[in-house]
C-alpha cells in the first residue's frame, strides 16, 4: 500500500519529511496559525493609541498619559509599555519619530512616538466595539448614565 493510498483512505493529514511520516490528526491546528497579538486589542495597546491621538509623546509621557487619562486606574510599567509599543509599530499602527534632543535633558535623547491612519482606524473601530457592549449593558440595565 503506498503513501498516498494510507492517507486518502484514512481521511487524514500525514506528511513525508525525510523518512518519517507525521501525522497531524490529532495535533492542535492553533500551533500552525500565527499568533494575533492586537487581536482583539488589549487594553494597553488601545490607551497607547489614545494617548497619542493629540500629540506625538516618548514612553514617560505615554506612561503618565495614560495613567491620567484613565483617572489612575490603569498605571503602565516598562515591561507592559514597550511590548505594546513593539506590537503596534510591528503592524504600522505607531511610528517611530526620528530622534531628537529634548532641550530640558542635555544630550540625552528620547524616542517619540505618532499615531498612523492605520492606528486612528484601529482605535476607532476598538472605541465603537466597546460602545457597543456600554450599549447592550444599558439596555440590560446593568449601567445606567449617559456614557454613551
Amino acid at each position: 500500500m503506498t503513501f498516498d493510498r494510507v492517507a486518502a483512505e484514512n481521511r487524514c493529514c500525514f506528511l513525508k519529511r525525510g523518512r518519517r511520516i507525521v501525522d497531524y490528526r490529532y495535533s492542535d491546528y492553533r500551533l500552525l496559525m500565527p499568533k494575533r497579538k492586537l487581536d482583539p486589542l488589549p487594553s494597553a495597546a488601545f490607551q497607547i493609541l489614545l494617548s497619542l491621538a493629540d500629540e506625538d509623546l516618548h514612553g514617560y509621557a505615554i506612561m503618565r498619559q495614560v495613567a491620567e487619562q484613565t483617572g489612575g486606574r490603569m498605571r503602565l510599567g516598562p515591561g507592559t509599555l514597550y511590548s505594546s509599543i513593539q506590537s503596534l509599530l510591528e503592524g504600522k499602527f505607531i511610528e517611530e519619530l526620528e530622534p531628537r534632543e529634548d532641550a530640558d535633558l542635555g544630550e540625552e535623547r528620547r524616542r517619540y512616538y505618532r499615531l498612523t491612519s492605520a492606528g486612528r482606524k484601529l482605535a476607532r473601530a476598538e472605541a465603537d466595539r466597546l460602545a457597543g457592549f456600554l450599549r447592550v449593558a444599558r439596555t440590560r440595565k446593568i449601567l445606567r448614565g449617559d456614557y454613551v
